[in-house]
């Protein structure tokens, strides 16, 4: 992920189990916090979103696959604004 807010790019692990279109699963990203993301995918695009409860926030993530990869962007709705992009690989 790349943070337009710190200017920072951060790496991290994002395990997912897939039920038809429902999404669930946990990402390990540096500060910690709500490791639970859940979601839906269509077969195109994955929307994912994950409770900080520290910061009366809402992540949220929309990517499609690109080039053999997911990318795509994350905002946050609440009280710690951010906004990036963010890419998976494996």
């Amino acid at each position: 992920m790349v943070s337009q807010v710190a200017g920072r790019t951060y790496n991290g692990t994002l395990r997912l189990t897939q039920d038809a279109s429902i999404v669930t699963g946990e990402i390990d990203l540096p500060g910690g916090g709500n490791r639970a993301v859940n979601g839906t995918f269509d077969g195109e695009t994955l929307e994912l979103s994950r409770d900080v409860p520290s910061y009366s926030t809402v992540q949220r993530y929309v990517l499609t696959m690109k080039d053999g990869a997911f990318q795509g962007r994350f905002w946050n709705i609440g009280t710690q604004a951010d906004s990036g992009s963010i890419a998976l690989s494996h």
